[in-house]
């Protein structure tokens, strides 16, 4: 289920990068939303991998609010317009549909207000973004809420983001993905939560 909330996400993120036709996007990313209406309803889901996927991870007991993690289309949606970039607003509401159904489907509690804002603006500045990827290269990367206590795992996804945008800010390009730093850094945040 963990596989299949990050694939969603980078969907959702794909539509809006390679998709050029605004209104073409916002078709597919409403397409999405009915899908995953239909599955927090109990629906079946249609023959799509990905959906396939999410809808088998009903019957883990664990309570992802599918319905809820449509809310990720709200990170990136404004790629879409002309209107300047609300950053932090996106990230907030990227990040914690997505942290909110990552804890759920690892049966951690769910975590507190602002968390998974500094992985989703990590995410924002490493794209792929294809056209819209020339918006996000203009803007000045806010500075994300402050740390919170989150389980291991999204403890180490929270790190990474906060790491990506403290360079941004600095005007430093990101550390490569694979980077033994940005190992040693969610290990030691995995551990430490």
């Amino acid at each position: 289920m963990l596989l299949a909330i990050h694939a969603y996400d980078l969907e959702v993120q794909r539509i809006v990068g390679d998709i050029k036709d605004p209104l073409l996007a916002e078709i597919r990313l409403a397409w999405w939303r009915e899908q995953l209406q239909v599955l927090a309803t109990g629906g079946e889901p249609p023959a799509q991998p990905l959906l396939q996927a999410l809808a088998s991870g009903r019957n883990t007991g664990r309570g992802v609010d599918l319905a809820a993690l449509a809310a990720v289309e709200d990170g990136v949606l404004p790629l879409l317009g002309d209107d300047p970039l609300p950053l932090l607003q996106m990230a907030r509401a990227r990040g914690g549909a997505l942290f909110a159904a990552l804890a759920a489907a690892m049966g951690a509690d769910t975590p507190p207000a602002g968390a998974g804002t500094a992985f989703a603006l990590g995410r924002l500045l490493r794209g792929p973004w294809g056209h819209v990827g020339v918006k996000l290269a203009r803007v000045d990367w806010p500075e994300p809420p402050p740390r919170q206590p989150l389980p291991g795992p999204l403890a180490a996804l929270d790190v990474l983001g906060r790491d990506d945008v403290r360079r941004a800010r600095a005007g430093k390009p990101p550390r490569p993905l694979a980077s033994a730093l940005r190992q040693w850094r969610m290990w030691v945040a995995n551990l430490t939560g």
